[in-house]
């Protein structure tokens, strides 16, 4: 190999480990934003689209949902979460399901629950956008 080749070879395994530790830095701001939000209840309105991710037995439902907490009047948003298959009798209309508002966004809503995760490319909103 010459020198050229070392060289560009060094420079993209550098760009790749600097991609993967910009991305685990993205991971853990996003995980303190969720493990700092306030507790709430929500209660499920309507289910809007789902998609079913093959082979890990989740499926990505987008929530519209009312949000009840001790610190403002109920407020209505959309949420995609991913969810475990089997629990998804428990986030049909009219289900109450616990979350976590986000302090900075409360058009940021995550399930509270072990079996759903937030999606946060599909949950995307301008900030103040219901």
């Amino acid at each position: 190999m010459s020198w050229s080749g070392a060289a560009i070879l060094a420079v993209i395994v550098l760009g790749i480990v600097y991609a993967m530790r910009a991305g685990d830095k993205i991971l853990a701001q996003q995980q303190a934003r969720i493990d700092s939000a306030t507790p709430a209840q929500a209660t499920v309105v309507d289910l809007g689209r789902s998609n079913i991710q093959p082979h890990q037995d989740t499926i990505t439902v987008r929530l519209f949902l009312e949000v009840q907490s001790n610190y403002r009047p109920p407020y209505r948003v959309h949420s995609v979460w991913n969810v475990d298959a089997a629990h998804i009798p428990q986030i049909q209309p009219g289900a109450t399901v616990a979350v976590k508002i986000d302090q900075s966004d409360q058009q940021l809503v995550f399930p509270n629950v072990s079996w759903a995760r937030f999606d946060w490319t599909l949950s995307q909103h301008t900030p103040g956008q219901a």
